[in-house]
């Protein structure tokens, strides 16, 4: 299981989960640091990729599987 994190749509996410990370702890009040929420937002980013790795493997085009019924 292998994922190609240099895919255009995956580095085109990753600036912008990690802004809304670092806005939303700030509009909840977490007391902790930019660098803290931002890899926070990276762990979550990282884990969001892994799991659609998971449920795509297996699937030789998943966007068309439910298509072929």
């Amino acid at each position: 299981m292998t994922v190609n994190l240099a895919q255009p749509g995956l580095l085109v996410s990753l600036p912008g989960i990690l802004i809304v990370a670092v806005v939303a702890g700030r509009l909840l009040g977490v007391r902790r640091s930019v660098v803290a929420n931002l890899v926070s937002g990276l762990v979550g980013w990282l884990c969001g990729v892994a799991l659609s790795e998971v449920i795509a493997h297996g699937h030789v085009n998943p966007v068309l599987r439910d298509r072929s019924n």
